[in-house]
């Protein structure tokens, strides 16, 4: 009966927390317009939380560790602004201005690979299946492209959060141990490790995945940059910067950040094309050769095959976010369904009935010798 009775209270008490998790993701749905200084607060504070927790080993009171993290990024934040911005603002400029000269260079190059087309010697079946899957691919095309750029300038709303955001990263890293310790006193105290072994490995893979992204992102926006440059492309600088910004995107974001640098350099030569898009070549095969494996490592552990779908899957059910968010999603999926696999394994063994003795004769075989006994020597009486 007592035990019937626990378990009837665990069930209320699994459907309450259910209802509980369901309720609050509803509130938050309801005021998502305000989440973007807490989740880049949230940002920031996995990114500092490691080099604030190195410095506080070292001795340091973790107050005086935040303030010389923070100290460190402002002053980085400033030299990049201080440089970036004017020179950003110049190719803006400079691109407003002959944006127009630009429109008709790519009208004229369009033109003539339509009549290129159109002099092929081609039978009617097959160009206008050829015409059928062109425009398709166009359509695709311009629609992943307008809906990341849509993405990026929505995402540019979030800035405003910037000014709040490190104001609560603030608090969150100098009272992280007190907010650890609420969570687990108010986990019930039979399932508060195994919650607890679940919620580090999702941290684990988010921390991993976001510190590293956000390294490599700045890495190949600046060689991107950098390598136009050398090569005399005007807004570099922009075009490194989208890159950095598209880079985010697993697979397709570089090909995304390539695309204007490609664009822009034919409408000067096609040998110009040709070098940014050998430069793009060489900065990838480094990243994937060299980078990537160094930075990122196995941060989300799933097989490229799961990433490739995740992302086409985020993409088709939420468009840039899908694709922004697409893999961090899939690594927190892995974790929760390799508990969810190992609690089944443990409860089928467990549950699994234990073997028998082995088989043998039963009490109808035939009968056994009784072992003999030496009772001595008899009396000799």
């Amino acid at each position: 009966m007592a035990d019937q009775n626990w378990m009837a209270v665990r069930r209320y008490r699994v459907a309450a927390v259910v209802l509980f998790l369901v309720a609050f993701a509803y509130l938050l749905y309801r005021v998502r317009g305000i989440l973007s200084p807490f989740v880049l607060a949230g940002v920031i504070t996995y990114v500092l939380e490691p080099p604030v927790r190195a410095i506080e080993r070292r001795g340091f009171p973790r107050v005086l560790a935040i303030l010389f993290i923070y100290l460190l990024v402002i002053a980085g934040a400033a030299l990049t602004i201080a440089w970036v911005v004017p020179s950003a603002l110049s190719e803006l400029n400079l691109l407003a201005q002959s944006l127009p000269n630009y429109t008709q260079q790519l009208q004229r190059l369009g033109l003539g690979l339509q009549s290129f087309y159109a002099r092929l010697a081609l039978p009617e079946s097959v160009r206008a299946t050829l015409d059928l899957s062109i425009r398709n691919a166009e359509s695709e095309v311009l629609r992943v492209i307008g809906e990341t750029i849509t993405g990026i300038i929505g995402a540019a709303s979030w800035l405003p959060g910037l000014l709040l955001a490190p104001f609560l990263a603030f608090y969150a890293l100098k009272d992280l141990a007190v907010i650890r310790a609420g969570f687990v006193r108010s986990l019930p105290r039979e399932s508060r490790s195994e919650v607890m072994a679940v919620l580090s490995g999702i941290d684990a893979v988010l921390s991993r995945f976001l510190r590293g992204q956000l390294i490599l992102s700045a890495i190949i926006g600046a060689a991107f940059a950098f390598g136009l440059r050398l090569l005399g492309l005007p807004f570099w600088v922009i075009i490194g910067v989208f890159a950095a910004f598209a880079e985010v995107i697993p697979y397709f974001g570089p090909v995304i950040g390539a695309t204007p640098a490609v664009v822009i350099a034919l409408t000067r030569s096609p040998s110009l094309a040709l070098k940014v898009v050998i430069l793009f070549a060489v900065i990838q095969e480094v990243e994937n050769v060299v980078l990537a494996p160094k930075i990122m490592g196995d941060s989300i552990g799933l097989h490229p095959l799961w990433v490739f779908f995740a992302i086409l899957a985020g993409g088709e059910l939420a468009g840039f976010w899908g694709l922004l968010l697409a893999v961090p999603t899939a690594g927190v999926l892995r974790v929760v369904g390799a508990y969810a696999v190992r609690k089944l394994s443990t409860a089928a063994t467990q549950a699994a009935p234990e073997p028998g003795p082995p088989p043998g004769p039963g009490p109808s075989g035939p009968p056994r010798p009784s072992p003999r006994v030496d009772k001595g020597p008899r009396s000799q009486l």
